[in-house]
């Protein structure tokens, strides 16, 4: 992408060009009309002051007359002038001025020595101005009559050559415009945007430095001062964001530094502590899943992930919970025969959210209940994970309001399991629906998965050892 000054210049060189363009087209039309009328106006004198020469000439002979008038027209210097110098018309390369006197209803043109050619001559027609066809091109005449004399005076203008004087006059202003002073323009706006433009390349190289400073809006230009407001306030979230990430990782750290140590402990104890070392790998791993999950869910993207069994996967969470299920003498029940049902979610993603779901049901329900978890196929491209209990019950504007767990602060907190579920579902497009289960008067939880079509590779998961047939 171009700089916003090459942007600026190119824009505003197209703009100079365009302006001058029609400044030229509106200055020729403009000078057109007054050629037109310095044409008319001179036709129009001499025409007048031929017509008061042959008044004053006291003879009435024709050539004489005419001969006279012409002379007396050459000592006034007025059968010359800048382009309009009084020439035979008929001659090629001469057509300038020409003129035109009838007497006694014969035509004489003056430097041809004789009477009009009838088949080369101008035609006489009503006074004043007319354009008619002569000697190749349109030409512009006026026609004045004298009675003393019975006289025509007629002169004419070639319409070309005022149209050609003219465009060499504005060809010439053109060209010394094009050379001179549009440079010049372009030159001082190159200059002028490159000034205006320094304070916003001096702040993208603050920008771009972590260590420098970032200006007070009131010390930068108007224009800017949004722009460093935002950024100064980006820039404190990004440097809140990290330290949030490195107080979580600390914390992260020390919690399952912690689980470590209280396995050793429970080893060195010999056959009496397997009971607490169990209890803290449990601890220990899920731990280590909340870690997991706070790196993918940290991540801006997202990369090409396999495809998950959902019923193996909801097989296995199902597994990891047994033990709190008969700790609290509940039944953790597996439904839905569907087999091959795959989804593209990072497997921790989805062990994350089947866990947080198990857990809180099986957490929530009191002793001696029942939570239920069904898989069901829904058409071709959707699959629907059930989990239902006969706890207090949850409401859709508990489950809105649960933490982002996109953000590092929000982990610095006990009791993340609707956390887990809402930031996972928003963050992979998956739907969820809480309601009160109608069979055990708890919590309903439905949660929609888009699906591939095919069969998964794994084998159906068969329970552990031990492990009755109800909790698979």
């Amino acid at each position: 992408m171009r700089s916003i000054r090459a942007t600026i210049l190119t824009g505003f060189t197209l703009l100079v060009l365009l302006t001058n363009g029609l400044g030229l087209l509106g200055s020729y039309m403009v000078a057109k009309q007054e050629q037109q009328s310095l044409v008319d106006a001179s036709l129009a004198q001499r025409a007048r002051v031929t017509l008061r020469l042959l008044e004053e000439y006291p003879s009435e002979s024709g050539k004489d007359l005419v001969d006279w008038a012409m002379g007396a027209l050459i000592r006034l210097g007025m059968d010359q002038g800048p382009d309009w110098a009084l020439s035979d018309a008929t001659l090629a390369g001469k057509q300038t001025m020409w003129m035109q006197v009838w007497i006694n209803g014969r035509c004489y043109a003056p430097f041809v020595d004789a009477q009009c050619d009838p088949n080369n001559s101008l035609t006489l027609g009503e006074s004043g101005f007319d354009d008619q066809p002569f000697a190749g091109e349109t030409w512009r005449t006026f026609s004045v009559y004298s009675v003393h004399h019975d006289a025509w005076v007629q002169t004419a203008f070639p319409r070309s050559i005022a149209s050609d004087l003219l465009a060499q006059r504005m060809r010439e202003a053109w060209g010394m415009q094009m050379l001179i002073l549009t440079p010049l323009t372009l030159l001082f706006s190159a200059l002028i945007v490159a000034m205006a433009l320094r304070p916003l390349r001096e702040l993208a190289g603050k920008v771009s430095d972590d260590n420098a400073v970032l200006p007070e809006p009131s010390s930068v230009n108007t224009e800017l001062r949004p722009i460093v407001t935002e950024l100064r306030e980006l820039r404190e979230r990004a440097i809140e964001s990290r330290i949030q990430q490195t107080r979580l990782g600390n914390t992260m750290a020390q919690r399952c530094q912690a689980q470590v140590d209280g396995v050793v402990m429970a080893i060195a104890e010999g056959p009496l502590g397997q009971r607490r070392a169990r209890y803290h790998l449990e601890k220990l791993e899920k731990q280590l899943l909340q870690a997991r999950l706070w790196l993918i869910l940290s991540r801006p993207g997202e990369p090409e992930v396999a495809p998950q069994d959902l019923y193996r996967k909801a097989s296995l969470s199902v597994a990891r919970h047994y033990g709190l299920a008969r700790r609290k003498n509940c039944r953790l029940v597996l439904r839905g025969m569907d087999r091959g049902m795959l989804t593209r979610i990072p497997e921790v993603a989805l062990r994350g959210l089947l866990d947080a779901l198990i857990d809180n049901a099986l957490r929530y329900s009191p002793p001696d209940s029942e939570v239920l978890v069904n898989l069901r196929r829904e058409g071709k491209g959707r699959a629907w994970v059930t989990v239902s209990d006969a706890g207090p019950g949850l409401t859709p504007q508990q489950l809105s309001n649960a933490p982002d767990l996109t953000l590092a602060a929000s982990w610095h907190r006990s009791g993340l399991g609707l956390g887990i579920v809402s930031t996972v579902a928003k963050r992979y497009g998956l739907s969820v629906e809480v309601s009160r289960s109608q069979l055990y008067g708890g919590t309903k939880v439905r949660v929609g998965f888009p699906i591939e079509r095919g069969i998964a590779h794994t084998p159906n998961y068969t329970p552990a050892m031990g492990q009755p047939e109800e909790y698979v």
